[in-house]
């Protein structure tokens, strides 16, 4: 992604105390140093839910939220000890963290003594990050625009800002983006500050940008705890929550204060303890920070999707937070756009996001959030992005400041990928593929499902084909048979060499018509009438000289006949032959490690299909869930050296029965033709020790064939032209007879080769066409 300069004025750098906190700390608090005066810094790794909820009461949990694995904790002498008592694992990474803070604060400054220093070249107070959106809005009015949201318990003015072409659409769909609920994830504001620079220079610049921003209002409110943020700079580095005084202790944690289930989930989701980090508040909403934040995202309609940006973990959490156990609403339409969000954090800057929904449980439960809200009173798909990196101790929660333009890109590549998504309405789906040939003189039939994005309705009876001859005249609607999500779609008989052109259509409850090609019918797709050969046609039961390769410590690619050993096995094979492969074959053995098999090359210059059967299993996981990094991966070569390797399926969802595979080869369809087209599949186990298999069987490739020359009325040799030697053989087969239409030389096709041949040839002289 591109990284813009800073729009307009250069903000001041803040006048720093001894340590690098702003002078002048607020509500009479005491200097940083004393704050972590010999607290430690203390990497635990509780073994249990129970044993996490012990931690979080003795310590002041670093992470967004506490989730399996290491979690760093801020601590006293007297909890490491207790941790030591009751035997929780547990290391300590630094014993006294003012030594720490302190360290980091001159690094900051260094960076801010350096010449030309950019404005997202290191950590920036409230000030900073306000003058740097005022620098925006003074420099592009007519596209970000600034609104008073709402006051912080301290008086301090929560703003937010909207982003949109002055030439938009008249109902833009909105998407909303925040950060730094939590006051010491400083790494929120940074992205959210740089994702609005982004959008604002690239409007008019980037053709992307600036088409999205016609059709989708992004909505920003960069820092919604800007009273715990400021005491973050000022007096206690690692401050989580708004500064409400308790009597006794101080802060809500603003993401436990959200009115969507509010003190609602499951055991140790919030707290009603004021001092704890978790306190969820007196009422839902009891803060006047998430009161007015709140309030002003229910001012805008048609809000379709929410991010809440958080440090650390690389995570997207989708929903539920509260309660891991319940699916939540649209779960379809999540998983596919924080998968997409996903590919696209990774194709910015390489890193990965790991994406899941509560159910997943990747992290423990906590009610009262703000995505949860979104979803649940807003209707909204939304979720929590935890940005880089991951791992343990204070690195990852506290990153350094070259953290931030990487991380920015992260954040603008999930926001441009969620508008984008925003504004989708209904995705055309075809679980066998596209048709790029099929058998001429029987037509084609193939599934076709819906894929209704942010609860859009279909008008019943409205999906349809249009077909035609390729270039010949108007298109031919017809109405798909089936209902609700699923139908089949059907392709005219057409003779061999003959191209049929075809686009979709879908009419909305409330007006306007999906296409698909969403520009058809300039553009279409196409499919060729061709007669069909099999190319391969294998059941396993003789050796089909594929190449194994991978070294897993068990469970490589075997022929065999499954032998259902109880545990992920398939208890037979798919087609009913006997044999198939699978990723071992004997009592206790599962795949640990990758397996290859790669076949031989094929000759597929003609278009054609390629189907197979597929085994996946996890032992222990349910049916259709997923089995994290676990899969059954297809991918193509299309030289004979198989230096080009594609994936093309990513099989990750889990069964227990086997599944069927139909992909497309030709142009247009799911694989390129080619004449030394090879195919490789690889068993990768990535959650050990949980036992995996997969099998593969009913391998079948079939393509098409040069057409037989069709010739014309009088052809009475076949050579495409009526001329005087299909005269001289009609005098050669004269008196010959049988079935009409089967006789050489009767050029009528009555069953007999006489003189009227002889006339009817005289009277079609001339070229076939």
């Amino acid at each position: 992604m591109r990284r813009l300069p800073l729009v307009g004025v250069v903000v001041a750098v803040a006048v720093l105390g001894r340590f690098g906190f702003e002078a002048g700390a607020q509500n009479g608090a005491v200097e940083r140093e004393h704050v972590y005066e010999n607290i430690r810094l203390v990497v635990v790794e509780p073994a249990s839910k129970e044993e996490a909820s012990v931690v979080q009461r003795l310590g002041q949990l670093l992470a967004c939220r506490a989730a399996p694995g290491a979690q760093p904790y801020l601590m006293s002498e007297k909890s490491v000890a207790e941790l030591e008592r009751v035997g929780i694992r547990h290391f300590v990474e630094h014993e006294n963290m003012r030594e720490v803070v302190e360290q980091r604060a001159r690094e900051y400054e260094a960076i801010r003594a350096r010449r030309g220093v950019g404005f997202f070249d290191v950590y920036r107070t409230l000030a900073e990050i306000e003058a740097q959106f005022d620098a925006l809005v003074l420099a592009k009015p007519n596209v970000i625009s600034k609104v008073n949201v709402g006051t912080s318990i301290q008086g301090r003015t929560i703003w937010g800002y909207r982003i949109l072409a002055p030439d938009a659409v008249a109902n833009p769909v909105r998407v909303v983006i925040n950060g730094t609920q939590h006051a010491r994830e400083w790494l929120s504001p940074m992205t959210n500050t740089f994702i609005a620079t982004e959008l604002v220079n690239d409007h008019g610049v980037s053709q992307v940008v600036t088409d999205m921003l016609r059709q989708v209002e992004i909505v920003i409110i960069p820092v919604v705890n800007p009273d715990g943020f400021v005491y973050t700079h000022t007096t206690e580095r690692f401050w989580r929550k708004n500064r409400r005084n308790n009597g006794g202790s101080f802060g809500v944690d603003l993401n436990r204060n959200w009115g969507y289930e509010w003190a609602g989930g499951q055991a140790g989701s919030s707290s009603s303890s004021p001092s704890s980090e978790v306190y969820r508040g007196t009422a839902p909403f009891s803060e006047p920070e998430s009161a007015a934040v709140s309030a002003f995202i229910a001012s805008f309609s048609d809000v379709r999707g929410h991010i809440d940006f958080h440090t650390y973990g690389q995570w997207i959490l989708g929903p539920w937070a509260y309660n891991d156990t319940i699916t939540p609403p649209r779960a379809s339409e999540h998983r596919t756009a924080q998968n997409e969000m996903a590919a696209a954090i990774q194709a910015a800057e390489g890193l990965t996001y790991v994406a899941g929904l509560g159910t997943d449980q990747l992290l423990y439960t906590a009610d009262g959030v703000m995505p949860d809200w979104t979803l649940g009173d807003q209707g909204a798909l939304s979720w929590t992005i935890e940005l880089r990196p991951t791992g343990g101790g204070l690195g990852p929660f506290d990153p350094p400041a070259s953290n931030i333009l990487p991380a920015g890109n992260e954040g603008l590549a999930a926001l441009l990928k969620l508008a984008e998504i925003a504004q989708r309405e209904l995705d055309f789906r075809f679980p066998s593929g596209r048709p790029v040939a099929y058998e001429a003189g029987t037509g084609e039939t193939f599934p076709v499902t819906l894929f209704r994005w942010h609860e859009l309705q279909v008008v019943p009876g409205s999906v349809r084909i249009a077909t035609r001859d390729s270039g010949a005249g108007a298109f031919t609607e017809t109405a798909l048979s089936g209902s609700g999500d699923s139908y089949t779609a059907a392709l005219p008989i057409a003779p061999c060499g003959s191209t049929v052109e075809y686009y979709f259509l879908a009419d909305l409850v409330g007006g306007g018509t999906v296409l698909e090609p969403a520009d058809a019918p300039a553009s279409v797709y196409t499919a060729e009438a061709v007669e069909f050969i099999d190319v391969v046609a294998n059941d396993f039961e003789s050796d089909p000289s594929w190449t194994l390769s991978g070294s897993p410590s068990s469970g490589a690619w075997v022929r065999a006949t499954p032998g259902n050993f109880g545990q992920a096995d398939p208890p037979s094979d798919s087609d009913g032959s006997g044999q198939c492969y699978v990723t071992g074959n004997s009592s206790g053995e599962t795949l640990t490690g990758t397996t290859v098999l790669t076949t031989p090359p094929y000759d597929l210059s003609q278009p054609g299909t390629l189907s197979y059967d597929y085994w996946l299993k996890v032992w222990g996981v349910g049916n259709g869930s997923t089995s994290g990094g676990d899969a059954l991966r297809l991918e193509y070569a299309t030289n004979a050296g198989g230096t080009n390797w594609t994936l093309v399926r990513n099989h990750n969802t889990v069964s227990s029965v086997w599944n069927t595979e139909v992909l497309q080869i030709g142009t247009g369809g799911d694989i390129p033709s080619s004449a030394t087209l090879r195919f490789r599949f690889t068993g990768l186990e990535a959650q050990f020790p949980t036992p995996f298999e997969a099998g593969i069987d009913s391998f079948q490739i079939t393509a098409g064939t040069t057409c037989a020359p069709v010739g014309c009325d009088g052809d009475a040799n076949s050579d495409n032209i009526v001329d005087v030697n299909d005269i001289s053989f009609v005098l050669f087969r004269l008196g010959d007879s049988g079935t009409p239409g089967t006789v050489d030389g009767d050029a009528n096709g009555d069953g007999i080769v006489d003189v009227n041949d002889i006339s009817y040839v005289l009277f079609r002289l001339g070229p076939c066409v």
